[in-house]
């Protein structure tokens, strides 16, 4: 049976997928809109510092990253639809209460902590429902799809977002995304049904199956050159990327949410494209395993340039989008940590995975914008191009550490060969 004629067999199925693969996707807008396309509103209208800005985004991922491990575990033993079900309504509380906290930072930091908790079910969970619903051989074009739907929110989030708050109070417009995101949840739930939950796993919750998985040096190598492609993308896309366009390339306001939406825009099809050609390249990992990370350090190096000999603003937009297309190609990455652990743990592995990029979000935005507030002028709105040149010189360093990486990681070939590893290392 052809891919499409399995797709159109699972009708029922895409009844309760897709009302779940869009409330992902309002997750999605969360990490992008706030505070990347708001980040001068949070400092002209409540006074925020760069610091308090990049704790918005520290305060959602820091406790989703951690989550990732234990809604692996969850997801595992009681399947996604029912760990969605309680954690969306978590998420729908933050997201619904953010537009009410005004400039009270730790109100606004408890909101990003309720939509991080809650948020941090539905990527494992949809994970964990491809696998099981459309079978692994498929599983490649599934994930592909989940992100490019997922990264639709995020897109929401950059241009047509801030173009919204020209016209609208930006408040006001987080009150209608309230409502949304409260009605995507709803669908699922009435939804749910079309397709029900796996039968509860025997098995205990247990920390032993992290700890297997953890053990394995080649996970070790994925998670690191994982995380360093996904956060040069992340952060510029949801922290500092409308700011660094505009205060060093010198592109207007509208011109970076622009630059910022085609960057979204690139990782969406990247993200579909990259899944698509491992399944046509018999689930081939290595090579996009490689290019990843090669594609992050060449795109350092064109930026550092940029910033260095002051080149024209094409090259700032062009560094921007080409990190943009090394995330999206980074689709691998979770598959392969998969492979090379037990089938039995597949979103534990992808819950790991995903937990040390978020980490790496959460732990290098604040330091980011201590090195940013450090150069920072007295009165000026506007960081000075040193300091975005001691920013992405530093960034040089994981950089070519994770291209160095990536080449010692071997080929999997879409198969679990957690086995003939174990073989090999204990003889």
């Amino acid at each position: 049976m052809s891919f499409w004629d399995e797709m159109k067999s699972k009708k029922r199925i895409w009844l309760v997928f897709i009302p779940l693969m869009l409330f992902y996707a309002s997750s999605y807008f969360q990490r992008t809109a706030i505070p990347g396309t708001t980040f001068d509103l949070f400092r002209q209208d409540y006074g925020f510092s760069a610091v308090q800005i990049a704790n918005l985004t520290a305060s959602f991922v820091y406790i989703y990253a951690f989550c990732q491990l234990i809604v692996g575990m969850l997801a595992d033993k009681y399947s996604g639809i029912r760990i969605v079900t309680v954690a969306g309504a978590i998420f729908c509380t933050g997201v619904v209460a953010f537009p009410f906290c005004g400039d009270n930072a730790p109100l606004l930091y408890c909101c990003r902590f309720l939509m991080g908790l809650g948020a941090s079910s539905l990527y494992l969970s949809l994970v964990k429902e491809a696998d099981r619903l459309f079978g692994r051989k498929n599983y490649s074009v599934m994930i592909g799809i989940i992100y490019f739907v997922g990264y639709s929110g995020g897109l929401f989030g950059t241009l047509p977002f801030g173009a919204l708050c020209r016209r609208f109070h930006w408040i006001t417009l987080l009150y209608w995304v309230g409502g949304i995101t409260l009605g995507l949840y709803l669908l699922f739930l009435a939804m749910r049904k079309n397709a029900p939950a796996a039968p509860i796993s025997p098995a205990k919750l247990s920390l032993k199956p992290l700890w297997k998985i953890m053990k394995v040096p080649y996970t070790w190598m994925l998670l690191f050159s994982s995380t360093v492609v996904f956060s040069f993308h992340s952060i510029g896309q949801m922290v500092f990327g409308k700011k660094f366009l505009q205060d060093s390339a010198g592109l207007s306001a509208g011109a970076a949410e622009a630059t910022i939406f085609f960057q979204t825009l690139v990782c969406m099809f990247a993200l579909l494209s990259g899944g698509i050609l491992t399944r046509l390249t018999k689930n081939k990992r290595k090579p996009l395993i490689i290019f990843a990370p090669s594609l992050t350090l060449a795109t350092t190096v064109l930026l550092l340039c940029a910033i260095q000999f002051h080149l024209h603003p094409r090259f700032y937009v062009a560094g921007m989008i080409l990190f943009a297309a090394a995330s999206g190609f980074s689709v691998v990455y979770p598959m392969a940590v998969q492979e090379f652990n037990s089938r039995d743990s597949i979103t534990l592995a992808a819950g790991f995975n995903n937990n040390c990029n978020y980490l790496g979000i959460a732990i290098f935005s604040p330091l980011a914008g201590l090195l940013l507030d450090h150069f920072k002028v007295a009165g000026s709105n506007v960081y000075p191009h040193e300091a975005y040149l001691w920013l992405y010189g530093l960034a040089l360093i994981p950089a070519a550490a994770a291209v160095i990486v990536a080449c010692f990681i071997p080929e999997t070939g879409g198969h679990f060969v957690h086995k003939n590893y174990q073989n090999v290392t204990n003889s």
